[in-house]
């Protein structure tokens, strides 16, 4: 139980996380070079790194004591989501199903049915293909991973692109699948911790247009939050400012915006203090998406206006330290 918060947490999940997470990183995404095997895989994301000693490129962000973040520039997901795509697309034993959407999980009936209290194996997924409007059973051979991303896309805002299906479908089918298994009169157990959803500080917010993350990494260049009068307001609800842990700054971006007077805006982004040429070099993304409006925007002169939008999902379908989500009578059956 966390001393500060009072939240109950899962430790071994935790030292899970840090000590294993490293490692997946170089072997998945890092080259020889850095340690890692992703030429084995296919995928060498290409990250920053410093003109000097030709090593990974390390940025800062809220809530840690130095910089420990390694980067593309300032799109980091995309950079990572293409490549890794990529080479997923080129793995001979991935086949990739297009324009469809997974209905229903399918599960062993027979496994269900020798104890009250195992739980049943899943063993595919039901598919619509949305272009002939057909339904498919599809099985798997080692098992089913769920990873349709969060929920965040059914926020007012949201960091998650239109079309990225950030709308809880993982959930869903999980819940789906319980109901089907033992009816809706208990409580879910395949899913937990839905109300825990993490929002970004700082997101573009213009009148009709969608929301744009602008990165942390901007505060962690000494980009500064200030309300309409020019106040610059962070300290006010931490001592670490502007790079806080993120819940904190997301709190002080939401209730300085809520001060509003007149329909106008109260909270803005100001990193008019760094050099403009090094900010569109090092923020290329930003830069880009602010210019390429009808009325542009130069955040090297100009405050932005920013609101805080859902970003993760920290809650979801309940899974043991191996990914294998519970069903029924407390066993595991999915992965």
């Amino acid at each position: 139980r966390c001393p500060t918060t009072g939240i109950t947490w899962n430790e071994d999940a935790a030292w899970k996380l840090a000590v294993e997470g490293p490692s997946r990183i170089r072997q998945l995404l890092l080259g020889r070079r850095d340690g890692g095997e992703g030429e084995e895989r296919g995928c060498v994301v290409p990250f920053d790194r410093t003109a000097e000693e030709d090593a990974l490129s390390l940025c800062l962000e809220a809530s840690h004591a130095a910089p420990r973040i390694i980067h593309r520039a300032d799109c980091t997901g995309k950079a990572i989501t293409t490549h890794i795509t990529r080479a997923a697309a080129a793995h001979p034993l991935i086949e990739f199903v297009g324009d469809s959407v997974v209905a229903d999980l399918l599960y062993d009936e027979s496994s269900s049915s020798s104890s009250s209290s195992s739980s049943p194996l899943v063993i595919g997924a039901r598919v619509l293909d949305k272009t002939t409007r057909r339904l498919s059973d599809r099985y798997a051979v080692h098992g089913l991973v769920l990873a349709s991303g969060g929920l965040a896309g059914i926020y007012r805002h949201s960091t998650n692109p239109a079309g990225f299906n950030a709308l809880g479908s993982s959930v869903g089918l999980a819940l789906r699948l319980e109901r089907s298994l033992v009816g809706g009169a208990s409580p879910s157990r395949i899913a937990s911790d839905l109300e825990y959803v993490q929002f970004h500080p700082t997101a573009l917010c213009l009148p009709d247009e969608p929301r744009f993350l602008l990165t942390e990494a901007l505060r962690g260049e000494g980009a500064v939050l200030r309300d309409a009068d020019g106040r610059a307001f962070a300290r006010d609800y931490h001592p670490r400012g502007e790079l806080a842990p993120r819940d904190v700054v997301a709190r002080a971006v939401f209730c300085e915006g809520q001060k509003a007077e007149g329909g106008g805006h109260n909270a803005f982004l100001d990193v008019t203090h760094r050099d403009p040429a090094w900010l569109k070099g090092r923020f290329p993304s930003v830069h880009e998406h602010l210019t390429s409006r009808a009325a542009p925007l130069d955040f090297s002169k100009e405050w932005i206006p920013v609101v805080p939008a859902a970003h993760y999902t920290c809650g979801g379908v309940t899974t043991d330290l191996d990914g294998r989500a519970t069903t029924v009578g407390g066993g595991t059956g999915t992965n």
